[in-house]
């Protein structure tokens, strides 16, 4: 729950071996409560999922959205064109309100997690004084994984992506 107006659920997956014993259908819908319990009458709640489950989703009273776009592949870590700065190096009041004007909502715990991940890098374009993008990356299994990445243009959110694909080779750099 961020606040009392919006909640996000993220992505849940039962394992193939425990798939139809209803152990999908509790857990949604004791998360779908407690999510409800937190929040503010008519508040918002999303869900992140696969899309071979939609028509479960839609069961459990979720509509389509939008799309995750999750790709893999060799990123180019030409250097950016825009200087980019550790988040941690910004006031975190600037970074949590550019984050809300975005997001929807402000979310300061989950910024202050992000931003001192230890198994990742917060970077930020700041412009005449003002924060226009942010990002995030963070180790996975299997290389990394980027995200969030809120940008006010095309440029700086390539600047950011180059910054966060340049981070494995060069963490000190961005890390403060």
């Amino acid at each position: 729950a961020y606040g009392d107006s919006y909640g996000f659920w993220g992505l849940f997956i039962v394992v193939p071996e425990l798939r139809g014993r209803r152990i999908g259908s509790l857990l949604a819908r004791t998360t779908i409560a407690g999510l409800q319990a937190r929040l503010a009458p008519g508040a918002a709640i999303e869900l992140d999922g696969v899309p071979d489950q939609q028509d479960y989703y839609r069961s459990l009273g979720f509509a389509y959205g939008h799309r995750d776009v999750r790709m893999r592949g060799t990123a180019d870590t030409e250097t950016p064109e825009h200087e980019v700065v550790p988040l941690s190096s910004l006031p975190f009041e600037q970074v949590v309100a550019y984050d809300a004007a975005v997001f929807g909502t402000a979310r300061p715990d989950f910024l202050a997690r992000w931003i001192t991940r230890p198994d990742g890098v917060a970077v930020g374009v700041v412009d005449g004084g003002r924060l226009t993008g942010i990002g995030a990356v963070r180790r996975c299994v299997d290389g990394a994984k980027i995200g969030p990445l809120f940008a006010d243009d095309d440029a700086t959110a390539e600047s950011l992506y180059r910054a966060l694909a340049r981070s494995e080779e060069h963490t000190s750099e961005l890390q403060s």
